[in-house]
C-alpha cells in the first residue's frame, strides 16, 4: 500500500518505520522493476505458474493430456524462437509440478509470452495464476463442491 497503493492508513510504530524508509523502498522497487517489460528486470527470472482447472480436466488422463499439450506448445515456442534467431533457453519447454500445491505447474520465466492465446488457457483448462493465491486456497482447506 505504501508504494503501489493509496498509502498507509493508521499510525503506530510500523508506519513510522516504513515512512522513514520510504525513499529506500521506492528506489528498491524501481530498481527491481526496471526494464521488467523487456524481461531483464529482477522479476523476469521468477517462474511462471499455471493451475489446472479440475472442472475442465476431471480425471488423471485429462490432466496428463493437458500437461502434454502444454509441453508441446512450449517446445514449438522454443523452436520458433530459435528459427527467428533469438536466444531460447533450453528449459523453456520444461513443465514441473509444484511440490506443495496440487494441480499447479511451474514453468520457466521465459514461457510467459507463449502462454497467452493457448487453447487450454483460452477455454479455462489452464489458469494463469500466481502461486501465492493457490497457496492461500490450500491453506484455507477449500474442497471441491
Amino acid at each position: 500500500d505504501l508504494l503501489l497503493g493509496k498509502g498507509l492508513r493508521g499510525g503506530g510504530r510500523l508506519r513510522r518505520e516504513l515512512d522513514g524508509h520510504r525513499s529506500e523502498l521506492e528506489a528498491g522497487l524501481k530498481a527491481a522493476t526496471k526494464n521488467s517489460d523487456s524481461g531483464s528486470g529482477a522479476f523476469a527470472a521468477l517462474p511462471r505458474y499455471v493451475r489446472i482447472n479440475r472442472m475442465h480436466a476431471e480425471d488423471n488422463a485429462a490432466v496428463a493430456a493437458v500437461k502434454q499439450r502444454l509441453r508441446q506448445a512450449l517446445v514449438k515456442a522454443r523452436k520458433q524462437e530459435i528459427a527467428a534467431g533469438r536466444p531460447a533457453n533450453a528449459d523453456l519447454a520444461k513443465v514441473c509440478e509444484d511440490k506443495l500445491v496440487p494441480e499447479v505447474l511451474m514453468l520457466q520465466s521465459g514461457a510467459r509470452p507463449w502462454l497467452q492465446g493457448l487453447p487450454d488457457v483460452e477455454n479455462g483448462t489452464l489458469v494463469l495464476q500466481d502461486r501465492s493465491s493457490c497457496l492461500s486456497a490450500l491453506a484455507a482447506g477449500l474442497k471441491p463442491g
